[in-house]
């Protein structure tokens, strides 16, 4: 009797291991598209919600808690890959999920898509933007000239329209067209309109304020990626310096402090070597009260409170300042969920978001630069002979 049980144990915990461990991406992907679908969205969704939503690790836990979305969990239970019961099978199910999320190296795609900070920027504005105003992400049927709602049982109206190419196949529509409840559907706003909203003017503030700008040699202060023998700040190929500035994110190094101080006389020596120094400090210190400056393990996100530039945070080694980066960041995305709002009743939310976008952009490139410039000023009023020899003291 004993042994029957341990084999029927043994044999659930198996069976449930290998379906989940076995589950098709393709399969995961179909039930995200459609439960998005039922709700009257897209099937685009912000890449964070996306990957978030379709991390079977995720889900599995969210659906053990009780607290999973019931759409979706309905529309997995309906394709065979809902929670399973009793707590046996439930146990082999979860050890499968782990088993292909390790295998499968699902977990590291959330570093992949993070891994810079152009990308994290990137991923904070569209998901802000998409939670802020989801009409965006929103769908609505086709309605023909007397306004009903074309379905999949009127093929000649729906070939007129454009919605299909061959009357004997109703539901295999033209790219932009999608059929819900035997509706034809189509997005309001393209992926193309969501993505320049959410990432133009925030990408111009993070790219501008990491110096990758610069077509024709390095950022204030900066070498060029492919530096010039007699003048560094100079490109020799600006083919090659855009190339990496877009495609790699690659800026060059700080110019010799001969060469730096003549462009940025405000900063003393001294202050630049410890900035440098600073740059290379690999050590963690989370204590930022004895020297203004944060370091998590590793150096993968440090802050610092009186950089070369002012304040400061540095993500994977990348710097990008408070006053001439986050803000003019911050404001950016201000400005497109704003102006995406105000378009949302005219349904004009994407170019709405386009517009507020650049305006938050330039409001706040003008305000921290005036910040910064004024930091600047002080310092160098200071110590006129170049910058202020007390290393760490801040200027705001």
């Amino acid at each position: 009797m004993a042994d029957n049980r341990l084999q029927t144990i043994l044999k659930d915990l198996r069976e449930s291991f290998s379906d989940a461990f076995n589950e098709e991406r393709i399969d995961i992907d179909r039930n995200f598209r459609q439960t998005r679908l039922e709700r009257g969205e897209s099937e685009d969704a912000p890449r964070l919600s996306n990957m978030t939503a379709t991390y079977p690790t995720s889900y599995r836990i969210r659906e053990n808690l009780g607290i999973a979305d019931p759409v979706a969990a309905q529309s997995r239970a309906a394709m065979g890959m809902g929670l399973e019961k009793g707590p046996v099978r439930r146990a082999g199910q979860m050890l499968g999920t782990i088993a292909q999320d390790l295998v499968e190296d699902k977990f590291r795609t959330f570093y992949w898509l993070l891994n810079a900070p152009q990308a994290t920027g990137a991923v904070i504005a569209e998901e802000a933007l998409g939670r802020a105003v989801p009409q965006l992400y929103k769908q609505r049927p086709i309605l023909n000239e007397s306004g009903s709602e074309v379905t999949t049982k009127m093929p000649i109206t729906a070939k007129k329209m454009g919605i299909i190419a061959n009357e004997d196949k109703p539901f295999q529509t033209q790219a932009k067209y999608k059929v819900k409840d035997g509706v034809y559907v189509k997005d309001d706003y393209s992926s193309a309109i969501r993505s320049l909203a959410a990432k133009g003017a925030t990408g111009v503030a993070i790219n501008s304020s990491l110096g990758l700008l610069t077509p024709m040699g390095g950022a204030e202060g900066y070498k060029a990626v492919f530096p010039d023998e007699e003048d560094p700040s100079k490109t020799t190929n600006p083919v090659l310096e855009v190339g990496a500035k877009y495609i790699l994110g690659r800026r060059g190094g700080l110019l010799p402090y001969d060469e730096f101080k003549k462009v940025r006389p405000d900063v003393s020596e001294d202050e630049y070597r410890a900035y440098k120094a600073y740059q290379y400090d690999k050590r963690t210190d989370l204590n930022p009260f004895d020297d203004g400056k944060v370091s998590t393990p590793l150096g993968i996100l440090k802050a610092n409170a009186d950089g070369i530039n002012g304040p400061e945070v540095a993500f994977l080694g990348q710097a990008i300042p408070v006053n001439t980066g986050i803000v003019p960041y911050a404001t950016a995305l201000a400005g497109t969920i704003a102006g995406a709002k105000a378009g949302v009743r005219s349904k004009r939310a994407g170019i709405g978001g386009v517009l507020g976008g650049l305006v938050g952009l330039g409001t706040g490139a003008l305000a921290g630069n005036a910040i910064e410039q004024e930091r600047r000023r002080r310092n160098l009023n200071a110590d006129p002979d170049g910058g202020q020899d007390t290393i760490g003291m801040g200027y705001m």
